[in-house]
Parts: structure tokens; C-alpha cells; sequence
């Protein structure tokens, strides 16, 4: 969705104004012809969260110093659509041999943020389509 509108309080007031506002503008309808100018936009964002190096790992399963913590996040945005991708990195010191997991049957996926009780995204993958082969 894109949407030039007044600048609002805060994104929520923002998407709410535009789901309220949506169809008195253009009838909720996109027509042959119309055009869309949005400007081309690519970037790639690397944060590396240095306050969180060294110190010792939180997760349960996690044991040692945090050697590396980082994010990566890519956008895309032109004449084709929107292409969002995010990444985080962390490698933690360990001294015992790693576990290998291998997903090699239908899994789930699912995101969620620390502390909610929902995810805010699930996808059940079960479709060699949805893979890239291995290299």
C-alpha cells in the first residue's frame, strides 16, 4: 500500500486514516490506465548491535559470549512493487560441538516479537516450489 496523505501522530494513526479513507478517493478501484509515480528506491541497512558483543548470551539454549549480533534489512520500492528483506546475525562463542537441524519435511515458520502473544506472521511450508535448491 502506498498512500500520500497528511502527516498523522503515529503509524497507526496513519494506516487507520488510510483504511478509513481508501475508498472515498478512488472507490477502491484501480482502472486501466491509471499511473502510478512513486519514485525508485533501493537500499540496504547493516546495524550491528555492539552494545550486546561480549556479553554473555540470554537464550536458554544459547551458552558463551555474544561474539557477533547484527541486522541486516533491504528494501526496494519502484514501478514493479515493493520488495522487503530482513535479516539478523548473531554468532555466540561456545565451547561445545553445534547441533545440526536439518528441515528436510514440511515445517512451520513464524515471527514474533519478544513478549507478544501472537506472531505476526505463520506460513506452514510443504511446497518444493516455495525452496531454492541447495548449492
Amino acid at each position: 500500500m502506498v498512500a500520500r496523505i497528511p502527516r498523522q501522530k503515529s503509524l497507526a494513526e496513519a494506516v487507520a486514516f488510510v483504511d478509513k479513507n481508501i475508498n472515498d478517493r478512488s472507490g477502491g478501484r484501480v482502472s486501466y490506465g491509471d499511473m502510478l509515480y512513486v519514485p525508485d528506491m533501493v537500499w540496504r541497512i547493516v546495524h550491528r548491535f555492539n552494545d550486546l558483543e561480549g556479553h554473555e548470551a540470554l537464550n536458554a539454549n544459547l551458552h558463551g559470549p555474544v561474539v557477533r549480533a547484527q541486522q541486516d534489512l533491504s528494501f526496494r520500492l519502484d514501478r514493479n512493487g515493493a520488495e522487503l528483506r530482513s535479516e539478523d546475525r548473531y554468532v555466540v562463542a561456545s565451547d561445545s560441538f553445534p547441533t545440526c537441524y536439518l528441515l528436510d519435511r514440511p515445517f512451520l515458520i513464524y515471527m514474533k516479537k519478544r513478549g507478544a502473544k501472537q506472531p505476526y506472521f505463520a506460513m506452514w511450508v510443504d511446497n518444493a516450489e516455495l525452496l531454492k535448491a541447495w548449492e
